[in-house]
């Protein structure tokens, strides 16, 4: 009976119908407690909702019940960033990318907090691995840019660059970052992240980061 709910959820979901879909997930947790995908969609619905505390309880309820489950970490890490948990985030995303190796967006995301948490030697690896997982992720080349100016490495920043144009050709933060990166001078200067929840957020921008739906 949950699948019924869940699917149903989706629906609304994809129809903006925020309340319809989370009154849907409730009953799919409340049909089939022990189903982690219900929970999970009650998650990003919560998340959507801006509701990150319980957002967070349902994807670490998720979790519990499937712990391979990259998607379920994630969306904890997502919902534990909102609240302004980066420790419990960083938690979150490394157990999604040891869950998941090969999984891009769940390094971009873990690179994505190293970075903000002033680890930019982690955040770097963290992004070579995402473009080496998926080489099509415009954004994660965008961020292992940003990292190398950040770390005075020009001329290899340029080249994730190309790389993320190549992939994407009016992408406007790789633009301005090539820009940057031409003049040495310019490097110091604080440059353009770009982080994606992707499908686990449905809609909405997480602060002032700007961080964009991406599939």
């Amino acid at each position: 009976m949950s699948v019924f709910f869940i699917e149903q959820a989706g629906r609304l979901l994809a129809a903006r119908d925020w309340q319809g879909a989370l009154a849907a997930s409730e009953r799919a947790v409340a049909q089939s407690p022990d189903d982690p995908r219900a929970w999970l969609v009650k998650a990003t619905i919560e998340l959507a909702l801006r509701r990150p505390a319980q957002a967070r309880t349902s994807a670490e309820r998720a979790a519990k019940l499937a712990p391979d489950e990259a998607r379920h970490w994630v969306v904890a890490g997502n919902a534990a960033q909102e609240m302004g948990d980066r420790d419990g985030a960083l938690v979150a995303y490394t157990h999604a990318v040891d869950a998941q190796p090969s999984w891009g967006l769940a390094w971009n995301r873990l690179g994505t907090l190293a970075f903000e948490m002033g680890d930019a030697e982690r955040a770097e690896r963290a992004f070579e691995r995402a473009v080496e997982c998926d080489p099509a992720h415009a954004r994660s080349w965008n961020n292992l840019a940003h990292v190398r100016l950040a770390r005075n490495r020009i001329d290899e920043a340029q080249a994730a660059l190309k790389r993320a144009l190549a992939v994407r050709p009016d992408y406007p933060l790789a633009f301005r970052n090539l820009a940057r990166g031409s003049f040495t001078v310019n490097a110091s200067r604080p440059g353009y992240l770009d982080g994606a929840y992707g499908r686990l957020r449905p809609t909405g921008t997480s602060g002032a980061k700007g961080f964009h739906l991406r599939p």
